[in-house]
């Protein structure tokens, strides 16, 4: 349910979202032309705030050049990471803006690498800039903390932007430069917000290479990252089946993507899922197998409507990526990949267009925002107020179900963040119903106020398992870092507890990478469960003993994680770890 008034105003409007590590506040960033960013005190403009979700209060926080539409992760030393962004004379600029002083204004961010700080809650602009212009990038933390960015255009109705960048935050530069690679290629210019997501898989004949699923629209790659930040497509995804023809998800607010948890019974093995997106012909979108391009269909004169009239889509599509290697004698020293798997269609209870996907810390799946029609960015209309769970674990048939809803609309350019209380803050909204006929003129609605949305497994009255306190054997300086504990993968750790409820004893414990999100993409977070190897008791509450997934899994990626406990489906509230 959500609750019945808003928890406060975001300060700017929350197109984009990163959750701070260590804490309950949610860093936001928006555009240029929002009355929010007109000039502050000091005569600086701004676009971004970090919004404490346990007050309601915002606090305005200073960034020099423009991050809307960049891409955004969390890097390994608890950063929040921002590369790329828009032009300073976007032309949506409205004109109580045109009349500032531009040297007021926020710079040009196209190229831009910019970091905040969650200690110190202040942005940093990089001296390295990106060779290409880069709106609307995708981002992708690997194991080692290299970060690779994939994707965008140039700016609105610009050039296609097929470079692909490796940066080290080691250093702070990037450290690889492709003009492009397979996978940029062949998608084109279907290329805006792309998924890119690390696999938990490790060839045993080179174990230091990393394997990322890149998926757009209909087509995807599994492709390997080399140590010396060399691309390579070992293996293209399976043809979605003939009822999803015309299903075009996991791209810029059309559809929303995301791997479902990990479980360490399931030996890390990971699911890919999209849900939503568009389903018209105006969208319809193939391989063509001769050039090996994705290629887009125009619509006839009898279909050019507004392209908000279009229907949203009801299906989700998911596949399991169970990877196999395979010897041959052209490969004997490495391994052939394969997906052995299909797809697997359903539909949901609602159609959908940019929605926001968010996996649970029990590894249940919610969806939010969006509208029932359009064809994603601009075009949205007939907002969808209601989430719906999915439930992964259930058979097919029964695995979705429909959540109370709220009053707020949520259309393009709103989010959705799991915070450490276990609710999911939703904000957001600059843009209202579209309207018109074959121009399809959009409404500004700008939303600045914030909800908190309880899932039905942490209702008021349900009695909650509480985690008294995290135990390693490697504390840090609480002086030096706001961490108290940092766990190492492929070793254990204690957690104190208590539970008195009605379910039995606490049953799970997983591991939640905090979100970073925007345009119904989510370039951080992960759900991962890990087992519990023993328990006991402790000096004052029970104790369970967790052992992390060793680090060649690479199922878990360092930095800071929320640890959640479960009795059943009844999760706790959320205490940060640095991993």
């Amino acid at each position: 349910y959500f609750a019945k008034t808003p928890i406060g105003s975001t300060g700017v409007i929350g197109i984009h979202a990163a959750l701070l590590p260590h804490t309950s506040s949610i860093l936001y960033w928006d555009r240029i032309a929002t009355p929010d960013t007109a000039l502050q005190p000091g005569g600086y403009q701004t676009a971004s705030s970090v919004f404490d979700t346990d007050t309601g209060i915002a606090k305005r926080t200073p960034i020099k050049e423009a991050p809307f539409c960049s891409g955004q992760t969390h890097l390994l030393d608890g950063r929040v990471l921002v590369m790329g962004g828009e032009a300073d004379d976007m032309p949506w600029t409205n004109d109580w803006s045109e009349s500032w002083d531009k040297s007021n204004r926020l710079k040009d961010g196209l190229k831009s690498i910019q970091t905040f700080d969650y200690k110190t809650l202040e942005w940093t602009t990089l001296d390295t800039q990106f060779p290409a212009k880069h709106w609307y990038p995708t981002h992708c933390v690997v194991s080692d903390g290299r970060v690779v960015n994939v994707g965008g255009w140039e700016g609105v109705g610009g050039t296609k932007v097929m470079d692909v960048e490796v940066f080290d935050p080691a250093i702070n530069q990037l450290i690889k430069n492709h003009t492009s690679i397979s996978f940029t290629e062949v998608i084109d210019i279907v290329n805006l917000y792309p998924a890119v997501l690390l696999l938990p898989y490790t060839d045993s004949s080179n174990p230091d290479d990393e394997y990322l699923l890149m998926y757009s629209c209909i087509y995807g790659e599994l492709v390997k990252l080399t140590p010396d930040n060399n691309f390579e497509t070992v293996f293209v995804m399976p043809d979605l089946p003939p009822q999803a023809k015309t299903f075009c998800s996991s791209f810029s607010a059309l559809g929303t993507s995301q791997l479902l948890a990990l479980r360490h019974e399931d030996n890390y093995t990971a699911e890919f899922m999209m849900m939503g997106g568009t389903s018209t012909p105006r969208s319809t979108v193939s391989f063509n197998t001769t050039n090996r391009k994705l290629t887009t269909t125009g619509v006839s004169a009898e279909e050019n409507v507004c392209a908000c009239n279009f229907p949203g889509s009801m299906l989700s599509a998911r596949i399991r990526l169970n990877i196999v290697e395979k010897k041959t004698e052209a490969t004997p020293e490495g391994s052939q990949i394969e997906i052995t798997t299909d797809w697997e269609i359903e539909n949901m209870p609602i159609q959908r267009v940019a929605g926001q996907m968010v996996v649970l810390p029990n590894g249940k799946v919610v969806i939010f925002n969006g509208g029932q029609n359009g064809f994603g960015n601009d075009y949205q209309k007939d907002p969808v107020y209601t989430p719906v769970l999915y439930d992964p674990y259930a058979k097919a048939g029964n695995r979705y179900s429909v959540l109370a809803a709220s009053s707020i609309s949520r259309l393009y350019h709103s989010t959705a963040v799991l915070v450490p209380d276990g609710t999911v803050v939703i904000s957001g909204q600059d843009q209202g119903e579209c309207t018109g006929t074959t121009f399809c003129g959009t409404n500004y609605a700008y939303h600045y106020e914030a909800e908190k949305f309880t899932p039905p497994f942490i209702a008021s009255g349900i009695i909650r398992p509480k985690i008294a306190n995290i135990i390693t054997a490697n504390p840090l300086n609480a002086t030096q870092n706001s961490v108290k504990n940092i766990a190492i993968l492929g070793e254990t750790f204690d957690i104190e507890y208590s539970y008195d409820g009605n379910l039995g004893d606490v049953t799970h414990v997983s591991i939640v990478r905090p979100a970073a999100v925007t345009h119904s993409i989510d370039m951080s977070s992960r759900v991962v469960f890990v087992p519990i190897v023993a328990r006991g008791q402790g000096e004052r509450s029970q104790l369970l003993t967790v052992k992390l997934p060793e680090a060649n899994t690479r199922a878990i990626v360092g930095g800071a994680h929320m640890i959640f406990i479960m009795a059943g489906d009844v999760y706790s509230t959320g205490k940060w770890i640095h991993i």
